[in-house]
């Protein structure tokens, strides 16, 4: 099978494409979002999804829009954008974003945007408070020493983002690895 691929997830209920999604590992990231761990603790409105069509004992389907043996990681954003925008105005795609790596598209409705506001202006903070939140500021900014992820094939990294890059997979999905004792494209990962 090849490595990248510009997936969606299908509803089982309808049959309709609900998220579409790309991969530099193959067939294993949109196993991600399928597995347990990923839909109970997440908010995103996919996995929300995922999780109601679970919980009436069915599963969303995975299938293959487009794939490559190699392609630059550009051309596997621009293939995401365009299967997005084939499929965004056929019906409700769970996606936030029109693809790529950026947050374009994504839009906050008005009664969110209300809420946030709102929020934003009750809250009332002491200066005390302010003072303490800058000084933890600070603290975490301070250069602290990176720890070492360590791969089941005994490859070393200096922090989660060396690992990642060099799975080819995001920071969150080897904390993720790491946290859940997780294999991911065949590998598994500790802290030294």
């Amino acid at each position: 099978m090849d490595k990248y691929l510009i997936y969606a997830l299908v509803d089982p209920v309808d049959n309709n494409i609900k998220y579409i999604g790309r991969s530099s590992n193959g067939i294993s990231r949109p196993k991600w979002h399928l597995a347990s761990h990923t839909y109970e603790t997440s908010h995103l409105r996919v996995h929300r999804w995922i999780k109601g069509i679970v919980s009436k004992g069915l599963t969303p389907s995975i299938q293959i829009l487009e794939s490559w043996d190699q392609i630059s990681s550009k051309d596997l954003s621009l293939a995401e954008i365009k299967w997005i925008n084939v499929y965004k105005p056929l019906g409700r795609l769970h996606n936030l974003t029109d693809g790529g790596d950026g947050t374009s598209g994504r839009t906050i409705s008005e009664k969110h945007r209300k809420r946030i506001i709102e929020s934003n202006h009750t809250r009332k903070i002491s200066i005390d408070t302010i003072q303490k939140m800058s000084d933890s500021a600070k603290k975490r900014s301070k250069h602290k020493p990176k720890k070492i992820v360590v791969l089941s094939d005994g490859r070393e990294y200096v922090g989660l983002s060396a690992a990642a890059i060099a799975l080819g997979c995001s920071a969150s999905h080897v904390s993720l690895m790491i946290k859940h004792r997780l294999c991911y494209d065949g590998y598994t990962a500790s802290f030294k």
